[in-house]
């Protein structure tokens, strides 16, 4: 779980980086969307999410939360997201030490 919150911290400071580059390039800033990158990485894992989340769950949840996450720009969320699992990696890490005394 550690490794894979430092790995969207790094993907999160190299989409920055590519922004960055296409910014010095274009003259504009326009952020990458958390969405785009799941979508270019795998699109029918993006869509049966949606499916799923609309159906069986609630329509307002993808549309108002998880839809407007994903709008938001990679490299602010993906390191957020890998601080979240670092810090849930560290309280599991304390909880098996408190156990291993106890």
């Amino acid at each position: 779980m550690r490794t894979f919150g430092w790995l969207l911290i790094v993907f999160g400071v190299v989409i920055f980086g590519r922004d960055c580059a296409r910014w010095l390039e274009f003259h504009y800033f326009t952020p990458t969307p958390l969405g785009q990158i799941w979508y270019l990485i795998h699109p029918p894992s993006l869509n049966t999410a949606q499916a799923f989340i609309e159906r069986y769950v609630a329509v307002a949840l993808w549309q108002n939360g998880i839809g407007a996450a994903l709008r938001w720009p990679a490299w602010i969320s993906l390191p957020l997201l890998g601080s979240l699992f670092l810090g849930i990696a560290r309280v599991i890490e304390a909880e098996r030490k408190k156990r291993e005394i106890y």
